[in-house]
């Protein structure tokens, strides 16, 4: 075929929420109607009407352009006398492009964790003393348009204080959050 005149173009784009999803310019265009990944195909015709065909499966990927949904936390949980393990769940989308985690003690709230890999759960945050200290986590994720999701949930670690008055008796004292 690519030696001979080429006499058509017919192009499928595989989105079957489209009104119409081909075209038969030299060069085809398609809006896709949602976000996702697409096939491709191409057939061209000489004027021979010989055809050739290249078919590119989940070719075409469009990324969502409204925010992501919020990602859920699991816990917060002190692990030691400095540390907090904070987990939530996996973001499946394919458009994700990076979690970020921050935390507020007071008025303020920063963020202490970000990360790009799509499979991590969970974070320790070294850098805090729940013996004397209150803390709140939130998540975001973020996507390949770099919108942001709403924050998770949020969650507080809840330091527990055992002690004994008297032989055999233990109490306990938390505030819930």
């Amino acid at each position: 075929l690519s030696m001979q005149k080429i006499t058509g173009y017919s192009w499928k784009f595989f989105d079957k929420n489209a009104s119409s999803d081909t075209s038969t310019s030299v060069n085809g265009r398609h809006s896709y109607s949602g976000p996702g990944y697409y096939d491709l195909r191409l057939v061209v015709t000489d004027e021979f009407l010989c055809r050739d065909t290249v078919f590119k499966p989940q070719y075409i990927y469009v990324a969502d352009s409204v925010k992501p949904p919020a990602v859920s936390m699991n816990y917060a949980t002190v692990v030691n006398n400095a540390g907090i393990k904070i987990d939530w769940n996996q973001f499946v989308k394919p458009d994700f492009r990076q979690y970020l985690l921050s935390r507020s003690a007071g008025a303020g709230s920063s963020v202490i964790y970000s990360s790009y890999n799509a499979g991590d759960t969970f974070y320790t945050d070294n850098s805090v003393n729940p013996q004397v200290d209150f803390y709140r986590y939130h998540l975001k994720v973020e996507n390949a348009c770099l919108l942001q999701s709403p924050n998770s949930t949020r969650h507080n670690n809840i330091l527990l204080d055992v002690y004994s008055p008297s032989h055999g008796q233990v109490n306990f004292d938390w505030s819930a959050y």
